[in-house]
């Protein structure tokens, strides 16, 4: 895999949660952290590397960008905290209790904001998809409906500064937490496999003209008025 595709996954993970541990299993100085964080009630994403298939490309990401080629490797909205020597250090200091509410905090309000943005661009446009741009199955379904014709918005959420939290705000409003995620006049279809299949079974274009019938009458109300 890529070194620039695991890096972007990396950061896309860090930006989607408040709290994030790049863990391996069996490390006691990992164990240690995610205790600490665990007792101060906090809530966090981890990511146990070595239970994943690219685990070792992640890691080799992070050690390049953060300089930090160990675990456990931390980070709290989407700063680099550090390892386990850092982590405690800053909870001893009383340093680490006022981040952890601070990125809960920021969490919540960017999570209402983002669900808030997805909803107004989902009802802004007759068709959106939310994409990613290195995402093949993204370039499948934004090709099918070029060739169908289709006018439709794209939103690139690896280009966003908050397209984590708007993914992560569609995960938890349909339940699909991949892309493409595509919504006609305001209802999710989903993914490139229920496009395409929409669209093997004849159904897609019928809702692409209805949309397109939609937009324009709604453009004819305005010019109307």
């Amino acid at each position: 895999m890529e070194m620039e595709v695991v890096m972007n996954k990396a950061k896309e993970i860090v930006s989607e949660y408040p709290v994030v541990v790049f863990s391996k299993t069996y490390c006691g100085y990992c164990q240690r952290v995610k205790q600490v964080l665990t007792q101060l009630g906090a809530t966090f994403k981890v990511l146990e590397l070595d239970e994943m298939g690219d685990g070792g490309e992640i890691q080799s990401a992070l050690s390049e960008w953060t300089g930090q080629s160990t675990v456990p490797n931390v980070f709290i909205k989407g700063k680099h905290i550090g390892g386990c020597d850092r982590v405690v250090e800053s909870n001893k200091q009383g340093k680490l209790v006022p981040l952890l509410t601070e990125a809960e905090r920021m969490s919540k309000e960017e999570k209402e904001k983002a669900m808030n943005k997805a909803k107004e661009i989902v009802t802004s446009y007759p068709v959106v998809v939310f994409s990613k741009t290195y995402c093949g199955y993204c370039q499948k379904v934004k090709r099918l409906l070029t060739q169908l014709g289709a006018d439709f918005e794209v939103l690139e959420l690896d280009e966003m500064r908050d397209g984590g939290e708007i993914q992560s705000a569609l995960s938890k409003w349909t339940g699909q937490s991949t892309v493409p995620s595509v919504f006609i006049k305001g209802k999710h279809m989903g993914g490139c496999d229920s496009v395409m299949e929409s669209n093997r079974k004849g159904k897609l274009v019928p809702l692409l003209i209805e949309a397109d019938a939609l937009e324009q009458g709604c453009r004819s109300d305005v010019e109307d008025g």
